[in-house]
């Protein structure tokens, strides 16, 4: 069996942030991302609370916070002016602190940023994450599991097999580790509903606006038809932009975009 104890499959924030907890308490992780290099993209931005007290435990909520943001308002523009905001309202409801709940408020960062943070605590304690390395197979007994990963080197492939007392899968909804173990995914995918996302660099947006109108989520477009939602980023001027249909409408109201 390998020295290291455990290997994690994808380097997205829930493998970064099991392997720093591993490795924090003594336990040897292996590390291996498919993709060449790492995410880029605001993609997920959300840091939710309960997010925020397993970081505080794993010593990298601080670090989350000085990066990010707190959640900013909506500002909803007239469909008819887009000059003119018709509503500002914040996004979540502003909840006291208790002993149950220590951490009530999240924190807005890119998943790219966040990722960021997370690897360079891991490499503090000599961990890394291998890039261009895929798990292609699994096999497991009493004993643990034996994974057949095939790594990019010098622009070849080469194979290797090795075994570990665990796998963890942490590498996303199409996860090749669920695949291999015959696990099922439920749910469907509808292509009549589709949204957009995009990170781009837009000027104009937030000037003239003073205080929290500097930041924040702009809604443009009739709701009930076909909209455009830009979000703040922690990078000033850049923005995620989200194009939407009608037939989204309940999602985007689930994550407050539609008020």
């Amino acid at each position: 069996m390998h020295s290291t104890q455990i290997l994690v499959v994808g380097a997205g924030p829930a493998g970064l942030a099991l392997a720093l907890s591993l490795l924090k308490n003594g336990v040897t992780v292996r590390i291996i991302e498919k993709d060449a290099r790492h995410h880029v993209g605001e993609r997920g931005p959300g840091v939710m609370p309960r997010t925020l007290e397993i970081e505080h435990f794993l010593g990298v909520a601080d670090d989350v916070r000085k990066a990010g943001f707190a959640v900013p308002n909506i500002h909803i523009f007239d469909p008819n002016d887009p000059y003119r905001i018709i509503k500002s309202q914040a996004l979540v409801e502003e909840v006291e602190e208790t002993p149950d709940f220590p951490i009530t408020r999240g924190v807005m960062l890119g998943q790219w940023h966040h990722q960021a943070i997370l690897r360079k605590h891991i490499e503090a304690l000599n961990g890394t994450v291998e890039l261009g390395t895929t798990l292609v197979g699994i096999e497991q007994d009493e004993s643990g599991a034996t994974a057949e990963i095939v790594r990019t080197v010098d622009g070849a492939e080469v194979k290797e097999i090795t075994k570990y007392a665990y796998i963890v899968g942490a590498d996303g909804a199409r996860s090749a580790v669920r695949k291999m173990l015959g696990l099922n995914f439920v749910g469907e995918t509808r292509d009549e509903n589709r949204m957009y996302i995009v990170d781009a660099r837009v000027e104009g947006v937030n000037e003239g606006f003073e205080g929290d109108k500097r930041v924040g989520m702009y809604r443009f477009g009739d709701q009930r038809k076909k909209m455009v939602v830009l979000r703040s980023t922690a990078e000033p001027g850049h923005f995620q932009i989200i194009f939407a249909e009608s037939s989204l409408l309940y999602l985007l109201q689930f994550q407050g975009v539609c008020l």
